[in-house]
């Protein structure tokens, strides 16, 4: 098992990060192949928007591949910005507690950010229905 160096990444999320809960590139490749439902972030202009939306995991290409209306928020969103982040979770347990506020609920998830493109070709379009 290959562990990544996640230390050189500062960004503000990831120094709150506990190291025992950053997970390794094959549970995230099984994670993301067994998820069904997951939301993808784009914008317009400053505004944000999140749609849920079913997905393939092609995991050779390490491509996520959704579908999306030819005209709708999210293809104007990404013709303008294709700058997008995908999020994919699944429920755990919730925690009850008798103080309201000690309350939690546990779950998984993966999140990633990327370019998003709009695929053209025939062939690649059918691939990524088909699978």
């Amino acid at each position: 098992m290959v562990k990544k160096d996640y230390s050189l990444n500062k960004e503000p999320a990831n120094k709150q990060r506990l190291a025992e809960y950053i997970m390794d590139d094959q549970w995230i490749i099984n994670f993301l192949k067994r998820s069904e439902i997951g939301h993808i972030a784009t914008r317009w202009g400053n505004q944000p928007f999140i749609t849920p939306n079913t997905f393939y995991f092609n995991d050779e290409k390490r491509e996520i591949i959704f579908h999306s209306n030819i005209v709708g928020r999210v293809r104007s969103n990404i013709e303008r910005h294709p700058e997008v982040c995908f999020e994919a979770s699944e429920y755990g347990r919730f925690l009850s507690s008798n103080i309201a506020l000690e309350f939690s609920m546990q779950y998984q998830s993966v999140i990633c950010f990327g370019k998003i493109r709009v695929i053209e070709d025939h062939e690649e379009k059918n691939h990524g229905y088909t699978n």
